[in-house]
């Protein structure tokens, strides 16, 4: 049985859930959130072998890990999804072992506070899109889509979406259901219904964050704090104010009338995945010799970056 470690501290483990009866050894952190950590781990028969460890204290509750657990098992086919292997509870903690994205997420991949060009943006989003599209057709809203939720594999140039702890399904025998919470997933990407309205859908605010992460991925610009009144620079939006900088101003003004139609004020009139699909900005054909180019360029800033943290990670074990 796998023994109960604090979530600071991950030695050699044996039986990991979902995985053979081999011993795995602590590589390094790859992440901290607010339910947990998540580390990463390797074989010690197969060093090529690697995986991700996400350790959740049970105090966080059992039936909420387990709700992730299986709705991200339930949508594991699709290849925009990240892939879950098994989950156990132990005195303490709740283990799952996920899929390594060896990319990183979707911001590691623009070095500094620079934004990814304009076909790497382009070509992440697509596929974004269709996890998220798959995701509704299974009657699953994500609720916390974030670049930290969007890991990258380089060498596929593949986008999966990860963290399922907010997850809900919201059909139910063909009726859908509507939300009250007052707060979910992340402050900054939640959509405005959420702060005014007493319910509201589920797909349409999985729409609003995407919009948010777009903007992200092609400015690294953080538009606002929180979609609500109190917030000035969120009004400015919805006066049909635009942020301020050259990374704005430079985008292509498909994708700014795609962004303004994701991030409608009113869910009613904002974007369906369908519209986004059909926007010119979607339908427009890329470069392929300069995207190849782009994500070979990307493969290799991973690397780099990949590199000094495990140097880092040495550093430390001597």
């Amino acid at each position: 049985m796998t023994p109960a470690i604090p979530t600071t501290e991950v030695p050699i483990l044996k039986n990991l859930p979902g995985l053979a009866y081999l011993p795995y050894h602590h590589i390094r952190k790859l992440r901290s959130g607010t339910y947990g950590h998540v580390h990463l781990m390797k074989s010690t028969h197969n060093p090529e072998n690697l995986m991700a460890l996400k350790i959740i204290p049970l105090r966080k509750g059992v039936k909420n890990v387990r709700d992730e657990y299986y709705i991200n098992q339930k949508l594991m086919s699709n290849e925009f999804i990240i892939k879950v292997f098994g989950m156990s509870n132990q005195s303490g903690n709740c283990y799952l072992t996920l899929e390594y994205a060896d990319g990183g997420d979707l911001l590691d991949i623009m070095p500094g506070k620079k934004p990814a060009p304009p076909e790497l943006g382009h070509h992440f989003f697509k596929q974004l899109l269709a996890g998220i599209k798959y995701m509704h057709s299974q009657g699953v809203v994500h609720r916390d889509l974030k670049p930290d939720n969007l890991l990258v594999f380089k060498e596929r140039a593949t986008l999966k979406i990860a963290d399922f702890g907010n997850a809900r399904h919201f059909r139910y025998d063909g009726n859908e259901v509507w939300f009250a919470e007052k707060k979910y997933g992340t402050r900054m990407y939640m959509a405005p219904e959420a702060y005014t309205h007493i319910r509201y859908r589920g797909p349409p605010i999985d729409v609003f964050a995407c919009g948010l992460v777009l903007v992200v991925v092609l400015t690294r610009i953080n538009l606002w704090e929180r979609a609500e009144k109190n917030d000035p620079n969120y009004m400015k939006w919805v006066a049909g104010g635009s942020p301020d900088g050259e990374n704005w101003s430079s985008l292509d003004p498909k994708v700014v009338e795609l962004i303004r139609r994701m991030l409608l004020k009113c869910p009613y009139f904002r974007h369906t995945i369908d519209d986004i699909e059909k926007s010119e900005w979607m339908q427009m054909e890329r470069d392929q010799k300069k995207l190849w180019s782009q994500i070979e360029e990307m493969k290799d800033k991973v690397r780099e970056k990949a590199k000094k943290k495990e140097e880092k990670a040495e550093e430390v074990l001597e």
